[in-house]
């Protein structure tokens, strides 16, 4: 099976890197899944798909991959691999579980992949902190990295909300 190094976010996509080593000189493709729990002794499940891409060992049975893969995983969840060898279909077991690491996209302060009206009332409750009308602390919600949660902030963050917001 696959051995997944790393799992990042990156603006509405996973970076998964790491590496094969099986036949040599064969061609495979990776599947990644995601599950909110591993089994028992450390490996995935599978529950849902997120994407695929195709490698080659070289003349040692070794391949590694960096792939950036639409799709996004709640925060908790745990994401595996599978390595299945073409064209004859042989499908190894599970990877080892790897948690998904990196920022959610740019206010997504609840981390459940989409910038709504959940995001909206904690940002807005950081606006009305206890300097109501006055730049405030505002952690993730500095998104232009000043120091402070202002309206410049806001303008960033209703660009992250979506067209028409």
């Amino acid at each position: 099976f696959p051995y997944i190094a790393s799992a990042v976010r990156e603006s509405g996509s996973i970076r998964f890197a790491g590496s094969l080593h099986s036949e040599p000189n064969s061609d495979y493709t990776i599947e990644f899944f995601a599950s909110p729990v591993c089994h028992e002794f450390g490996f995935g499940e599978g529950q849902v798909y997120l994407g695929a891409t195709g490698l080659t060992t070289d003349a040692s049975g070794d391949a590694d991959f960096d792939v950036l893969v639409a799709g996004w995983v709640d925060a908790g969840w745990l994401v595996t691999s599978t390595a299945t060898l073409e064209p004859i279909g042989a499908t190894s077991e599970f990877s080892e579980c790897v948690a998904v690491t990196g920022v959610a996209m740019p206010g997504d302060f609840d981390a459940d992949g989409d910038v709504d009206l959940d995001d909206c009332a904690v940002f807005s409750a950081c606006l009305d902190g206890p300097s109501a009308g006055m730049a405030t602390e505002c952690g993730p919600g500095d998104f232009d990295a000043d120091g402070d949660c202002d309206l410049t902030d806001f303008g960033m963050m209703q660009r992250a909300f979506g067209p028409g917001a």
